[in-house]
């Protein structure tokens, strides 16, 4: 839904439709969303905002008909019927003047004045609102940063989101310290995005190889595993260097390949 609004707007600043066409598109795009999300869903939504808006926000839900109500009404309802003190615990948090869209997200997420303040407190007093939305959606809370900092890693907003997308976790972190390899933050991230974990690690040293992060991390991009580095020595390279195996992956050598070779009589090849 989000990308096809995207490309409603893009047509506005394009000047291919008008801001009324623009409207009548996002609206036609809200009732299809709501059509094929549940009434449960939706009355689920309504009231996950209990802490945020006032009785006036449920008397006037309360008064229309099930039909009647699209998302945008909704949101609607909830930035007329926010409570006071929730936009007064974010002005004095230093948020003024927010856009209607990012103060329903706000709430739809649950960003309450005190989560924002224990954030703020771990040294993130500039951070966006946006950000914090993404803080709430993917889990980044201040336990997570705490154990982080213990560890040493004082990270930029987005890199937090991208261990908890990526499950770096501090656990994570102290496992694979203990085999001696660079665990900067960009390294951590792209050693889960390839599936290097620590059981891979020391299966690599079992084998004999005593890889760096960037070794690894080429195991998971070209699909180099220990069955595979096996199999090769089994086909008569006991003594294969990691570079061999990486150009044998590359060029799309794989454990087919010699099984298939060894069924048409190639032995040591």
């Amino acid at each position: 839904m989000e990308e096809d609004r995207i490309r409603i707007l893009q047509k506005v600043a394009s000047g291919e439709i008008s801001p009324e066409d623009a409207e009548k598109a996002l609206r036609v795009l809200d009732r299809e969303f709501l059509g094929e999300t549940s009434a449960q869903h939706l009355d689920q939504l309504i009231q996950d905002v209990n802490e945020f808006v006032t009785a006036d926000f449920y008397a006037e839900i309360k008064a229309m008909e099930q039909t009647e109500l699209t998302l945008s009404l909704v949101k609607e309802l909830i930035v007329k019927h926010v409570k006071p003190e929730y936009i007064q615990g974010l002005a004095e948090l230093g948020y003024n003047n927010i856009h209607d869209d990012l103060l329903v997200k706000a709430i739809i997420h649950h960003l309450q004045t005190e989560f924002i303040a224990k954030i703020h407190e771990l040294g993130y007093q500039d951070i966006e609102l946006g950000l914090l939305i993404k803080f709430r959606i993917h889990g980044v809370n201040d336990q997570f940063i705490k154990n982080l900092q213990e560890l040493g890693y004082k990270l930029e907003p987005r890199t937090l989101v991208k261990f908890r997308i990526h499950e770096v976790t501090p656990q994570f972190i102290q496992e694979v310290k203990e085999f001696g390899i660079d665990t900067t933050p960009n390294y951590l991230v792209k050693m889960r995005i390839h599936g290097i974990n620590p059981r891979k690690i020391k299966q690599f040293k079992d084998l004999g190889f005593e890889l760096t992060v960037s070794e690894l991390i080429k195991t998971g991009v070209h699909g180099i595993t220990p069955e595979f580095i096996k199999k090769v020595r089994e086909a008569g390279f006991p003594d294969v260097e990691f570079g061999e195996i990486k150009k044998l992956r590359v060029h799309g050598v794989s454990l087919n390949t010699l099984d298939e070779l060894k069924n048409m009589g190639f032995e040591n090849i």
